[in-house]
């Protein structure tokens, strides 16, 4: 899978800063359905260390990952009242 030939290329340039910070959704996708690959390193400017995540997916799990029943916002949206009496259309 393309995928896995961008993280070696990704993996070549900035190592990872941790094992355990690369993570494979692919192989091992969240119970939402959510794929990716995860890559975490880090580069040095002017005796800096500044941290970077990069993700990988094909365009079909972008859009999944950001439209989709593994979108962030999807649990972020506030919710309506539980109550099935209120009416919501009446002003108050």
């Amino acid at each position: 899978m393309l995928c896995y030939y961008v993280q070696r290329i990704v993996r070549a340039q900035w190592p990872e800063v941790d094992e355990e910070k690369v993570k494979d959704y692919i192989r091992f996708p969240k119970k939402n359905g959510y794929q990716s690959l995860h890559h975490t390193s880090k580069i040095m400017r002017n005796g800096q260390e500044f941290f970077f995540e990069i993700q990988i997916r094909s365009e079909e799990m972008h859009r999944l990952a950001e439209f989709g029943v593994a979108a962030h916002w999807t649990y972020k949206l506030p919710r309506l009242p539980s109550s099935p009496s209120s009416d919501l259309s009446s002003p108050k």
